[in-house]
């Protein structure tokens, strides 16, 4: 089961990195897809190593500041909030699905036993002689009924397991490890923001220690502040470009939510295939119990009660003492 569950995993993860536009046509994707040998994950390490930063070569690096708006932080922020309550209600549907899946899988057991369960009442051999019950044939009539029963119980156990379908746990698995991963983004951006925030304070620390300095008359060395200028420069730039980054990301997010009506389609069309076959087989079982174990009108036991006649009625046939009567 835990080799299963991380086979899965591994696949959803693999199918977003390649559904990605950048990602999946990353040559560490492509590698790590068709590399053979041993100690893979060495391989990428060293192939990784001399990879730049992208801030370095990224065409969009040096325009992301024009290129988003002045309401991009305020997006930003709210889509964080709308991404926890998708987490949240995605992570209900799941567990919904998973006890789903858990229920079906008992269903299939219980019919897989309720047919192997008429069988043996077909089959038994301490169930084969009469019944110790005078000349009443009732029981050679139910085993003979019993043996096309047992065909028509077998088909339960097939249908249940068509609704054991893990299509809907993983359409919901799937799209949940998407919007997680933004989460995962966007917290991993609001560490480098926070950064950011430290390195202007740091800066504007060493400029006002610089400006006593010299209001002091007293000299001192300007290249802290002028490397402390570069640090805090390029943060910015970083800081921004992550913003433009996350802000691409978060368009992958709203095409992505063409997911949830194909969630709800796979588990509208496996419960309606699934209650389809159910009702077929348990109508045929239905048909066939009607009559099951009834005697022919010819045929009287020699312990049921005689109907009797009511002056000015007559005789209605057969009748089978019955407690619910």
């Amino acid at each position: 089961v835990f080799t299963e569950q991380r086979r899965q995993d591994l696949r959803r993860f693999l199918l977003l990195i390649l559904r990605h536009p950048v990602l999946g046509k990353d040559e560490c994707v492509a590698f790590f897809l068709t590399a053979a040998g041993q100690d893979i994950g060495a391989q990428l390490k060293e192939k990784i190593k001399p990879l730049e930063d992208e801030m370095t070569f990224n065409e969009y690096a040096d325009e992301a500041k024009e290129l988003i708006t002045t309401d991009t932080e305020a997006k930003f922020e709210k889509l964080l909030k709308q991404t926890a309550v998708m987490i949240g209600v995605m992570t209900n549907m799941l567990n919904v699905a998973q006890n789903m899946e858990t229920r079906n899988q008992q269903l299939q057991q219980d019919m897989s036993q309720l047919a192997d369960t008429i069988n043996t009442l077909h089959t038994s051999p301490l169930l084969a002689s009469q019944w110790t019950s005078g000349n009443d044939g009732a029981w050679s009539k139910i085993k003979a009924d019993i043996a096309p029963l047992v065909d028509k119980f077998a088909p339960l156990s097939s249908c249940a397991q068509k609704q054991v379908s893990s299509e809907f746990t993983e359409a919901v698995h799937l799209f949940l490890d998407l919007i997680v991963a933004y989460q995962d983004l966007a917290e991993r951006r609001e560490r480098l923001h926070s950064l950011y925030l430290k390195t202007i304070a740091k800066h504007q620390a060493l400029v006002a220690v610089k400006e006593r300095a010299e209001a002091q008359g007293k000299k001192i060395d300007p290249s802290k502040v002028l490397k402390s200028g570069e640090e805090l420069a390029q943060m910015e730039k970083r800081d921004i470009f992550s913003l433009y980054c996350l802000d691409l990301e978060s368009q992958l997010v709203h095409i992505n939510l063409v997911q949830i009506p194909m969630i709800f389609q796979v588990l509208a069309n496996v419960q309606v295939t699934g209650h389809s076959e159910f009702l077929e087989v348990w109508s045929a079982i239905k048909a066939f119990t009607d009559a099951f174990g009834k005697e022919p009108k010819s045929t009287r036991s020699s312990i049921a009660p005689q109907p009797s006649k009511s002056a000015g009625k007559e005789d209605t046939g057969d009748a089978i003492f019955s407690p619910f009567s």
